[in-house]
């Protein structure tokens, strides 16, 4: 059965730049034509479609988003599905469509670790130890 909605949508907790990231549509039946849109206000947007998108189980797809299709900032999601295989009789009406908002993060600064890596031992001198003048 083709399907006739949308029920689910699954983002990202947080995703992060130079990470990639994922989202799954989960619909009421068999998307022939399943893709996504990713907008940013300052970028062009980008086509997430053909092998971009694996089918996850049961009316499950996961588009996966590659890092540098995106940059930190809002991000417009259109997460959509075509009722026609082909493309060419598609009407406007054979489209379903939802839309998400996504904040993508910078990774957290991790903290200067080279103090932690720096070793500094101290003993107490002994009869051999060279004397400090």
């Amino acid at each position: 059965m083709v399907f006739s909605k949308i029920i689910d949508v699954e983002l990202p907790k947080r995703p992060l730049i130079g990470k990639g990231f994922s989202v799954t549509m989960v619909t009421d039946g068999e998307v022939p034509f399943p893709q996504m849109i990713v907008r940013q206000d300052d970028g062009p947007e980008h086509f997430i479609k053909d092998e971009l998108v694996s089918k996850k189980g049961k009316n499950r797809y996961r588009f996966q988003v590659p890092a540098e299709q995106y940059q930190a900032g809002k991000t417009y999601l259109q997460i959509e599905g075509c009722k026609v295989a082909d493309l060419e009789d598609a009407q406007a009406n054979d489209w379903i469509k939802v839309y998400h908002e996504i904040v993508v993060n910078e990774p957290a600064l991790k903290k200067n670790t080279t103090a932690n890596k720096t070793r500094i031992t101290t003993r107490k001198p002994t009869k051999s130890s060279p004397k400090i003048k």
